[in-house]
């Protein structure tokens, strides 16, 4: 008998196996080194620095201290009211004072594990957060990569390779992950530090959703410390985590005949263990720094911009992040965000605006500019389809369990992750990263099941045509819009490019 590793049939496998990897593996080298060209403006040496407080948190666990080492002004200390933003000079900018000295009231998680980073590599200088967003951006784009190389190997074989990996560069290059990356700041580390776990979680989730037999147990405590690490990023991701573990265990025993409660309890805990300790290590964190178990510090932080919720702002948010336009010029990069757009061209005349709300911070709309996303009606059709199907037949195929898992799973990345900022006073695109990922990957869903539908028909050619062009527009949008960031980002740090580029590539007399 042949050698099973050698025989022509295992050859033919692995082949298109090879080739598919190498694929996917080079476009996420060509994603990393784009990131890279972005974060460091393509200098030399040491990146452009924006901020550096999960360092300075760092350096406060590395310590043995809770509170960052750096101490108070003096003179804020006597202050009748120290949060009075007539001490504004005095402050250290957006953190929490309590008890005179200084918390940061995002999650720790960032900042642990660059302590542990530090201390491995005997690292004493301070490091800017620009280099949390490049490898939480980049954890980003290999989980949305594994998602959508599932999403198509086990739902529609029938689309192309090329369209896969286009996928996934529109994934990783979608706005606003190159603007983010071009102001590569605390805010932006945080946020990216929750979406990048958040999404290694999804990835070891669906592995169990698809995968039978008891290895596939072992993957959910993968999935539930992912998870946990999310919401110690940033617990605002919090509801979602919890959806997705019940969704988990109910797409795994719905797979499953019979129905077995027992599998449904067991899957909880195992995914909801890490978690439910992560919540409780964060209440007791709130506990030593304030005093206070459900004090995560927002209500004491030295800012002009505090925290201020409404349901009445909820509807102008939903235009903003959706629709929002941006400016377009003949200059490079020729669109933009602008800084306090009008008010007549960042909302229809249609729309009534809440007093007190601000359109100061610049943000584009992601139908606008993430076109890929125009194919989620499709991916919504497909999975009414698999749900039909499983009704009229009584029982789920593993095939329609995976497609409505994954729609749904896609679509909690985008309503629960987003909820907590759509009854903020104002809107502003580091908030659009909390659902461009689920947006990209239910986007990437509908293109895949529209070529894979109309596989030997007619209209496969003008289906192809249409998703690549909107994954090609997709990136090119994310790219211009990156080469500024919030700050003007290459003209600030590296004008000689930036000035080259303007020279070579503007549309101006």
């Amino acid at each position: 008998m042949a050698d099973e590793s050698t025989s022509p049939c295992s050859t033919r496998r692995f082949a298109p196996l090879a080739a598919r990897w190498l694929g996917i593996g080079l476009t996420l080298l060509a994603l990393l080194r784009f990131y890279w060209f972005v974060a460091s403006a393509n200098l030399d040496g040491a990146w452009p620095t924006y901020m550096n407080y999960h360092d300075l948190l760092a350096e406060g666990f590395r310590a043995g201290q809770l509170h960052v080492p750096v101490a108070p002004h003096r003179e804020l200390l006597t202050q009748a009211d120290p949060f009075d933003p007539v001490h504004i000079r005095l402050w250290l900018w957006d953190v929490t004072l309590y008890r005179a000295r200084y918390y940061m009231y995002w999650g720790p998680v960032p900042a642990l594990l660059q302590a542990a980073v530090k201390a491995a590599l005997g690292i004493d200088r301070l490091v800017g957060d620009q280099y949390i967003v490049f490898a939480a951006f980049s954890l980003c784009a290999l989980a949305g990569a594994l998602l959508i190389e599932r999403v198509q190997r086990r739902l529609f074989t029938n689309a192309p390779l090329w369209l896969v990996l286009l996928a996934i560069a529109a994934f990783g290059c979608a706005n606003p992950v190159p603007y983010l990356l071009a102001t590569a700041g605390t805010y932006q580390a945080s946020i990216a530090a929750a979406q990048a776990f958040l999404l290694i979680g999804l990835v070891f989730a669906a592995d169990a959703v698809w995968q039978r037999g008891s290895a596939a147990v072992y993957l959910l405590p993968a999935a539930g410390l992912s998870w946990a690490l999310s919401l110690g990023s940033r617990v605002s991701t919090g509801a979602a985590i919890g959806a997705l573990i019940l969704l988990v265990a109910l797409a795994r025993s719905w797979r499953d005949s019979p129905f077995d409660w027992r599998v449904l309890v067991r899957d909880g805990l195992l995914m909801g263990g890490p978690v439910a300790l992560c919540g409780a290590a964060l209440l007791l964190y709130n506990r030593l720094r304030f005093d206070d178990w459900f004090n995560f510090g927002t209500d004491m932080m030295l800012t002009t911009f505090p925290f201020r919720l409404s349901a009445e702002y909820v509807l102008v948010n939903l235009y903003s992040y959706a629709l929002r336009p941006f400016s377009a010029h003949c200059d490079i990069p020729f669109v933009s965000a602008p800084w306090a757009p009008p008010l007549s061209v960042a909302m229809p005349a249609t729309l009534s605006v809440p007093a007190g709300y601000q359109i100061s911070e610049p943000l584009v709309g992601w139908i606008r500019v993430v076109p890929a996303t125009w194919f989620i009606p499709v991916a919504l059709v497909g999975a009414y389809r698999s749900l039909r199907r499983s009704v009229q037949r009584l029982r789920a195929e593993p095939r329609d369990v995976y497609s409505l898992f994954s729609l749904a799973a896609f679509s909690l990345l985008v309503t629960l992750t987003g909820m907590a900022t759509l009854g903020l006073y104002f809107a502003t695109m580091r908030y659009l990263s909390d659902v461009t990922s689920g947006l990209m990957l239910l986007g990437a869903m509908g293109a895949l099941a529209l070529v894979h539908a109309a596989h030997r028909m007619r209209w496969r050619l003008p289906a192809l045509g249409a998703a690549g062009l909107a994954m090609l527009a997709t990136i090119a949008f994310g790219v211009l819009l990156g080469f500024e960031g919030y700050n003007k980002h290459f003209k600030l740090f590296n004008p000689q490019l930036a000035a080259h580029l303007q020279q070579t590539y503007s549309l101006c007399d």
